[in-house]
């Protein structure tokens, strides 16, 4: 202890030793950064600048696999030495190696300074016979030691005070930690034991603050404990109870810390007896069962005893005095939560997905916004939210779903054929589509009621039933206004393209037009085209003001059948049939053209037109 703290004085005086600085990245097998803590170690040296480096230790933390040291160099040390590394994380030494660190201006690798052998050179061999403390004394200013030879009977320690000290005593007896001697069993206790660099058990993770020895010490004042090599205070840093380790809270340790634990156990009698014996003060005689749990029960005085296995599936739990076995209850999820059984078979709950809202009588799944009485939305982004009712296998006539008012009174359902059934259907159509949208049918249904409404795809017309007769409904296929035109050729004033395969046989399609002519000085000419069939064609002279007309076209089974009316203001009525051939499986157009008699400012203008469909249908 002198010499070592002269070292230490020497150091103060001296000037500061060179230093040689180590500075890596590591990473695990995986790929990941390393994380955790180094422990560096070394013997008592001399550097090259005659400084003594006294033994000891430091920890270095490395954060996302960063290491940065700055070490005395050892290959040009006296005697050449090397430093002991052992790489710490998780809460347990990972591995070690040794350093021999050389002088160096710039950084060095790990690689640069990782030697294989031992973290000190072997000393020589020499066995030297010491009878006395004073012979001890002489014999370690001869180091190296290899092997020291005691004189019978002698044992040596270190005392108090730092300093080497001999005692004697008979071959079978034991040195206490006082420095007394005496028989083995005697003072501390027959069978007296001690637990040196434990880990107490216990998540290493900033916020776990409760950890486990493997026994209780005893004396509970015998514990010491260190986290990354520094002493921690019973009562300050910690409290013990039992062998539970509790933090205080701005002692919790972080991850990568290293937690080592040192203490005595309790004596025991010589001999080997059962745990619950009368051998044991502190025990309730029992003899014990595989299953059963050792338990400190009563008050007056407490004593340790048996606990029989409980029945199956049932679980341990604390009535606030002891432990007993009662029905399994969970207690420990957030406010809400609703439990269920992962795909491990462990019970758990995700509150983010599944919650109760107990205050609003709200059930959120897939989400925990608590919004109505019942909210399905899986809100993850890559899915997708489904709502199934299937029917039982005895569904019979019972409804899929049924909607009741505040009193109990059903307001609507689906039944168990799938039939919407509710006092009134409202829905709002929106510029990106239609409210109601009826895919159709190709044959009207064998059945319709008064008051039913569909479509039939394959008549292209929408229908209706009023008193038992099947109607259809006119469709409106154009109707708008038109352009004018002063050019002397006809040109399109207005059309109306109907879709290929859209007209069946036995409708009929009514066409109406207006014409207006601006000025009194030149006549006009118009024409009214079915595809490539003229229907209207007239010639008005410059005081026709006015002119309008219709045409039908009756569909056949081929081309269609059709007949015109026209007139005008001062214009005599002109009327005409004829037959058009033009294909119906492919788009048609009916057009609208108008044409000047000469070049000039006045105009012919189309005022207005529709074409109108009236569906086929038969009522016998």
């Amino acid at each position: 202890m002198r010499a070592t703290w002269g070292l230490v004085a020497a150091a103060t005086l001296w000037a500061t030793p060179p230093l040689t600085t180590i500075e890596d990245t590591l990473y695990k097998a995986d790929g990941t950064p390393f994380n955790g803590m180094v422990f560096i170690e070394w013997r008592g040296f001399e550097a090259s600048d005659r400084s003594n480096i006294a033994t000891h230790q430091v920890s270095v933390r490395i954060v996302n696999g960063l290491l940065r040291v700055r070490l005395v160099p050892t290959t040009t040390a006296t005697p050449p030495t090397t430093y002991r590394v052992r790489y710490n994380s998780e809460g347990k030494v990972q591995f070690e190696e040794t350093w021999a660190v050389p002088p160096s201006a710039t950084p060095l690798r790990i690689r640069d300074v990782r030697v294989a052998g031992p973290s000190s050179p072997a000393p020589q061999q020499q066995i030297i016979e010491i009878t006395d403390v004073a012979g001890l004394s002489a014999a370690l200013e001869q180091r190296p030691v290899k092997a020291t030879r005691f004189a019978s009977s002698r044992a040596v320690f270190i005392n108090a005070g730092g300093e080497l000290e001999s005692v004697a005593g008979n071959v079978n007896d034991c040195v206490r930690v006082d420095g007394t001697s005496g028989p083995c069993g005697t003072g501390g206790g027959p069978g007296a034991s001690f637990v040196d660099g434990e880990t107490p058990a216990g998540l290493l993770n900033g916020t776990n603050a409760v950890f486990t020895l493997a026994n209780a010490p005893a004396p509970a004042s015998s514990l010491q404990l260190y986290r990354n090599g520094l002493l921690l205070k019973q009562d300050l840093d910690y409290t013990l109870q039992g062998n539970l380790i509790t933090f205080s809270g701005g002692a919790v340790p972080q991850p990568g810390d290293v937690l080592t634990a040192s203490y005595r156990l309790p004596a025991e009698g010589s001999g080997a007896h059962a745990l619950l014996s009368t051998a044991h003060s502190d025990t309730t005689p029992a003899a014990p069962q595989r299953g059963d749990l050792i338990v400190g029960l009563g008050t007056s005085p407490t004593t340790w005893s048996r606990l029989p296995l409980g029945p199956a599936n049932r679980c341990l739990i604390s009535n606030g005095q002891d432990a007993v076995w009662n029905a399994c209850l969970f207690t420990n999820f957030p406010a809400g939560s609703v439990p269920f059984v992962d795909e491990q078979g462990n019970l758990a709950q995700n509150h983010a997905r599944l919650y109760w809202d107990n205050r609003n009588r709200r059930l959120s799944i897939g989400n925990n916004v608590s919004m109505a009485t019942l909210l399905i939305w899986d809100a993850t982004p890559s899915a997708s939210t489904t709502l199934a009712v299937r029917a039982g296998e005895g569904q019979g006539a019972a409804p899929l779903a049924s909607w009741q008012n505040a009193y109990g009174v059903e307001v609507a359902r689906v039944d168990a054929a799938g039939q919407f059934s509710g006092a009134s259907f409202r829905a709002a159509t929106s510029s990106s589509g239609a409210a109601w949208r009826d895919a159709g049918s190709a044959n009207d249904p064998s059945s319709p009621a008064n008051g039913d409404f569909w479509y039939n795809s394959g008549a292209e017309a929408r229908k209706t039933v009023e008193g038992g007769q099947v109607h259809t409904l006119p469709q409106v296929l154009c109707s708008s206004t038109g352009t004018a035109t002063s050019q002397t050729a006809l040109v399109r004033l207005g059309s109306c393209t109907i879709p290929a395969s859209f007209l069946k046989p036995g409708d009929r399609v009514e066409v109406r037009f207006d014409y207006a002519h601006q000025g009194s000085s030149t006549g006009f000419q118009v024409a009214v085209r079915w595809g490539a069939t003229v229907l209207v064609a007239r010639t008005a002279p410059a005081g026709v003001a006015q002119l309008t007309g219709r045409a039908d076209a009756g569909v056949r089974s081929s081309g269609v059948q059709w007949s015109t009316q026209s007139w005008g203001d001062t214009l005599t009525f002109v009327a005409g049939a004829g037959v058009a051939t033009d294909a119906l499986n492919a788009p048609l157009t009916v057009e609208f053209l108008g044409a000047m008699a000469a070049a000039g400012s006045e105009t012919v203008r189309l005022e207005n037109f529709t074409v109108l469909r009236y569906p086929a249908q038969a009522n016998p």
